[in-house]
């Protein structure tokens, strides 16, 4: 179950017999400090993006940018649930991507291919990110975090569609800052950390209490694990409608 700290910035899985209380932290306090400043200036950080998310972007500008709109309007609504229409598993693997490291909100996939969609939660920490994904591609920007490659790997290979990319952070909470989400697809995902050591500490961590993260195996980094970009992922995948639009989706509270 998903247990909340007291400012609701952050949460952690735990089991039902343990004690259902999460005390913030100074990570809390990082987030409410710069929630006031880009309150108080309306400065933040310029946002960074991953190699991979480039890649997509430079080849399908034109759905990240409606992608981009819908998520815009979503954080502006503030509605608590709302619903992408179906789509393909590379399209789905973007939104995954995209949705919480760089918008803040909360996302699963639901039903079966060919109409499997995703579903978008608003959450505290919603934000629209500084440039977007659309704006930082036409500058040609590349980070220095989008060079760096893991030295290790934990391989999540058993994840149930339910699991969403904030369960997977709330799990590796004690190791925030060393590692880097990777889906694979809707029911694997890697952890890419740039320490063996602390590759090491984290799968102890997570195989120590039974859950939908102890299956897990530790791979060190190799290119032909991961593929050449998100396109040689979805080589072999199913051809579901390729999204075109966002008007026909419903939206609920």
């Amino acid at each position: 179950m998903k247990v909340w700290c007291n400012c609701g910035m952050q949460y952690e899985f735990m089991n039902c017999f343990e004690k259902k209380e999460k005390p913030c932290n100074e990570e809390c306090e990082r987030l409410e400090r710069n929630k006031k400043l880009e309150e108080a200036f309306g400065s933040k950080e310029e946002e960074v993006y991953s190699e991979e998310l480039v890649e997509y972007a430079q080849n399908n500008l034109q759905f990240v940018k409606k992608v981009e709109s819908k998520l815009q309007s979503i954080i502006q609504e503030g509605k608590n649930l709302n619903f992408l229409p179906s789509m393909k598993p590379e399209q789905r693997w973007f939104c995954h991507e995209v949705i919480p490291y760089h918008y803040g909100l909360d996302c699963e996939s639901v039903d079966q291919e060919p109409v499997r969609s995703i579903v978008v939660y608003m959450t505290e920490n919603a934000k629209t990110p500084s440039p977007l994904l659309s704006e930082y591609v036409k500058r040609g920007c590349v980070g220095e975090a989008t060079k760096k490659e893991p030295a290790a790997s934990l391989f999540f290979y058993q994840l149930t569609p339910s699991i969403t990319t904030q369960d997977m952070a709330a799990a590796l909470q004690k190791f925030q800052g060393e590692y880097q989400i990777k889906w694979n697809n809707d029911h694997s995902a890697y952890a890419h950390f740039n320490s063996i050591h602390k590759c090491e500490e984290a799968k102890k961590a997570v195989t120590r209490i039974p859950g939908p993260f102890s299956v897990v195996k530790m791979i060190l980094y190799d290119k032909v694990n991961e593929g050449e970009g998100f396109k040689k992922k979805f080589r072999n995948s199913k051809k579901p409608k390729e999204v075109t639009s966002f008007e026909e989706e419903t939206n609920s509270n």
